[in-house]
């Protein structure tokens, strides 16, 4: 059974194949990576409103003073989120 394809075709077709595997690899590797960031910025999103909560806990209690509570959150705060604020 012929199907009329000679050498040089079915490299071009196979090259094709090969090249069209990789970029699809290549593809879900960068969803990958991408999905693990955001997961790991949620996590931390999450970790910080928690300790939030905790410090914010611990004020209403009368363990901390709101002063330290201040300094700590922010040290905790992204610069960007800061502003011009002074550290200290």
């Amino acid at each position: 059974m012929d199907i009329g394809l000679d050498g040089e075709q079915v490299f071009w077709i196979v090259l094709g194949g090969v090249a069209g595997v990789v970029i699809v690899a290549a593809i879900f590797g960068e969803y990958l990576t991408a999905r693990t960031k955001t997961r790991a910025k949620t996590q931390q999103s999450l970790a910080r409103e928690e300790s939030r909560r905790e410090i914010a806990a611990y004020v209403a209690e009368g363990s901390m003073s709101p002063d330290d509570a201040a300094k700590i959150l922010a040290a905790d705060m992204p610069v960007w989120e800061r502003g011009f604020q002074k550290k200290g």
